[in-house]
């Protein structure tokens, strides 16, 4: 079994078993259409959203209901635990008892092994994060398809859909005509703010909106109607990249 096809079949168990099902979605869009259409009209890129919601849900469901799950713990030992910065993300649920259990698992597997004759699985929880790509992906399409302009995509998420050759040409084309308005809306400012000197500085707005440019570029994905607004100056660390 692959770790996506467990995940598939543990979320719905996890699904029967919630005591408030209206607060447990799955990793599929379409079980919880209130959340897509909450994503889809944030200002924030959507399939980061629904990325950083899986795993909420992912890290809930293996602290209070699969820690003791054995597919699940050998999925683990095979990726020699979680990658650094989904690491990062799990030590946050400050669950020592579980925590201890997945640390200890993971450790005692590396300890029995006399050489990595295998290199490590992929980290479970970015696979979590792939599994939504691939189902958010055909809802993204379709809103282009239907002339939605107000998609937000962080940078990561808009170059990996726009290489895809499983995706039309003519999506690609919109998805890249779309950022394409952000990145012209940004070109003046900028060459701008490239040509002042000390004796004549551009003024302070003018002058971060190179600022904004690295912030989008660092996957803080802002909207379409604010593309051209100039950013706080603490906008390189308003959102951790998830994805």
């Amino acid at each position: 079994m692959t770790l996506v096809q467990w995940i598939k079949a543990q979320w719905n168990q996890f699904h029967r078993k919630s005591q408030r099902p209206e607060e447990v979605t799955g990793l599929s869009p379409e079980d919880n259409e209130a959340s897509t259409v909450e994503a889809f009209s944030s200002q924030q890129c959507v399939i980061c959203q629904a990325q950083v919601h899986a795993l909420d849900k992912y890290f809930d469901m293996l602290f209070y209901e699969m820690v003791n799950d054995f597919e699940l713990r050998q999925i683990i030992r095979q990726a020699w635990g979680f990658c650094p910065r989904h690491v990062t993300q799990l030590a946050t649920y400050g669950d020592p008892l579980g925590g201890s259990i997945i640390v200890y698992d993971v450790l005692s597997h590396l300890c029995d092994m006399s050489f990595p004759y295998a290199k490590p699985e992929k980290c479970p929880a970015c696979v979590v994060e792939d599994e939504v790509i691939q189902r958010y992906t055909p809802l993204v399409i379709q809103r282009v398809r239907t002339g939605d302009e107000h998609i937000a995509l962080c940078w990561s998420h808009f170059k990996h859909l726009v290489i895809r050759s499983d995706i039309s040409r003519d999506v690609r084309q919109k998805l890249w005509t779309l950022e394409q308005e952000r990145w012209k809306a940004w070109l003046d400012p900028v060459h701008k703010a490239a040509q002042a000197d000390y004796l004549h500085p551009q003024d302070r707005d003018t002058l971060l909106v190179w600022r904004q440019v690295l912030a989008y570029w660092s996957d803080s994905a802002v909207s379409q109607e604010s593309s051209s607004a100039p950013p706080a100056l603490d906008s390189l660390r308003e959102r951790p990249h998830t994805s």
